[in-house]
């Protein structure tokens, strides 16, 4: 099981609150229009707006058009964003330390990823978030089961002994190396673009 995160400047839940005046609240993700997390914002922001009687609204800027999870961060942190929906691969750039949370097999089932990041040390990770960067994560979802996609059967972690694979982080490059993979790390862009190729 993996999650997603949703990382906030730290100043925009209490500003938006007490805003009389209109808002857009800018949403950045490296996710497609068509992730149902970005339908699940989108009728968010159905719901904000309607009961907010337009003084609040999101403003989704999906499909990494503002950049990838790097630039999201630093955008984040700086104020140009105020929201950015992304996976927990963000904890790469904001809290290094805690960036096994995004390591595949980590939790035993999703009862024990919800307990991790809504306790104590989903909490810590924030609050170091929060004292580097003033961004803090709002919300953890649910995201699916972790897949990989190869060109031979892959049913065991053994199955993966010796498989040329292209991973996105140092990260996961340590963890199928760990199961006898061969993963070289590459941008998402890079990685969708060679496997469409065949490369």
């Amino acid at each position: 099981m993996t999650f997603r995160t949703t990382l906030v400047a730290a100043a925009i839940s209490v500003a938006a609150v007490q805003s009389v005046q209109a808002k857009d609240i800018t949403v950045g993700t490296i996710l497609n229009s068509n992730d149902v997390a970005i339908q699940a914002m989108q009728k968010w922001d159905d719901l904000l707006t309607e009961r907010t009687e337009g003084r609040l609204s999101l403003n989704i800027i999906a499909g990494g058009a503002l950049g990838g999870t790097r630039e999201l961060v630093q955008q984040l942190a700086s104020g140009e964003i105020d929201v950015n929906l992304s996976a927990p691969v963000a904890l790469q750039e904001a809290a290094p330390t805690y960036q096994c949370l995004e390591a595949e097999y980590v939790f035993r089932d999703e009862d024990h990823g919800f307990a991790v990041w809504r306790g104590d040390i989903g909490k810590a990770t924030s609050t170091r978030m929060r004292e580097d960067y003033g961004i803090e994560i709002a919300a953890v979802g649910r995201r699916g089961s972790r897949n990989v996609t190869a060109n031979v059967p892959v049913k065991t972690p053994k199955d993966l002994t010796g498989v040329k694979m292209r991973v996105t982080n140092s990260l996961r490059s340590e963890v199928f190396s760990a199961f006898g993979a061969l993963p070289p790390r590459l941008r998402c862009r890079t990685i969708w673009r060679s496997a469409s190729r065949c490369v």
